[in-house]
């Protein structure tokens, strides 16, 4: 999981250096670095500090969402709160090509490296313009035939298979009714800063 944060990670710390060194007047810590004066603003750097915990946070909870949800819940969850059945189903979709395109570009990427497609830096970016290039047509290619299959069938655009959704339970009521009184508290307390 925390290699997964990596990313994210590294462009809130960027995040966190840009706003620290550009915003602000009051210079919280200075320093010399190869022959520069660096000084890190006390403004920007709390300023940077909540761009970086929403990053991190949004990050960790569709994190947490991707792991413990599997696609047809949250697909049911959305038609729950009426979010219209075409956004719905492209989100499927895009959830069953995803993979899909993961393994065309392993099988590519393979083929390329066995016909030295990757022996120096101008191959490999020519290689990588070309993998990028064959995905598109085979992605308009799948979409085209996977239209035509799905009129076949009779497909109108009425929505796919769903599950119910089961009755919550006490804990459940419990729960949400502690994140609805705790928020307003904390929010209300100052803990919570909301502009």
């Amino acid at each position: 999981m925390i290699r997964n944060l990596l990313l994210p990670m590294s462009l809130a710390i960027f995040i966190l250096l840009m706003k620290g060194l550009h915003e602000g007047e009051r210079v919280w810590m200075s320093f010399s670095f190869i022959g520069y004066k660096v000084a890190l603003k006390e403004e920007g750097l709390w300023s940077g500090i909540h761009i970086c915990s929403k990053v991190l946070g949004g990050v960790s909870l569709v994190m947490l969402l991707s792991f413990t949800t599997t696609i047809r819940q949250l697909c049911t969850g959305l038609k729950w709160f009426r979010i219209p059945n075409t956004v719905i189903e492209l989100l499927s979709f895009m959830y069953r090509y995803i993979f899909l395109f993961l393994d065309e570009v392993a099988t590519i990427w393979i083929a390329q490296k066995s016909r030295l497609g990757h022996a120096s830096w101008k191959k490999m970016i020519q290689s990588f313009g070309i993998l990028g290039g064959m995905l598109i047509i085979r992605a308009f290619e799948r979409s085209e035939r996977t239209c035509e299959a799905m009129q076949v069938r009779g497909y109108k655009g009425d929505g796919i298979l769903m599950l119910n959704l089961s009755p919550w339970r006490k804990r459940e009521y419990f729960f949400t009714t502690g994140i609805l009184l705790l928020v307003p508290l904390l929010v209300y307390a100052g803990t919570i800063p909301v502009w």
